[in-house]
């Protein structure tokens, strides 16, 4: 039984160098079974080991790499650089990136529903797009 589960985070932008790398980011959120998604992927809640199922929008804690170009970008008191930001809106992977310590999520598995993006945080095309076809299905 796997304990997490992680993301592929292509060409991610480092808010304080503008460096552009791609990154493998860990978090917990579904079933937890070592699965590999990328944005736009639909996570199963069917089997739920982490996480509560039923919510619109999701913020959920993540560790990966700190910045490659700089090593930032956020030294916070509680959280080294590596640790990231999941958006999952309606179960979809639509957004990953650094946490810059807006949310309390300190605790590895840790996540806060959201009524909405919190501003600077928008989803990505690919996301936005998935979620779309999702809740829309006959296109």
């Amino acid at each position: 039984m796997g304990s997490f589960s992680d993301v592929y985070a292509r060409d991610l932008e480092c808010p304080v160098c503008g460096h552009r790398d791609d990154y493998y980011v860990q978090f917990k959120f579904g079933a937890c079974q070592c699965e590999r998604f990328e944005v736009g992927d639909t996570i199963e809640t069917e089997h739920l080991l982490y996480g509560e199922r039923g919510h619109h929008l999701v913020v959920v804690s993540a560790v990966g790499d700190a910045c490659s170009g700089c090593g930032g970008p956020y030294h916070l008191d509680n959280m080294g650089p590596d640790w990231f930001e999941v958006y999952i809106e309606d179960d979809v992977i639509t957004l990953v990136t650094w946490n810059n310590g807006r949310f309390d999520l300190s605790r590895s598995g840790s996540f806060v529903v959201l009524d909405d993006y919190p501003p600077g945080r928008e989803p990505t095309a690919q996301g936005a797009r998935s979620v779309a076809a999702k809740n829309n299905p006959s296109g």
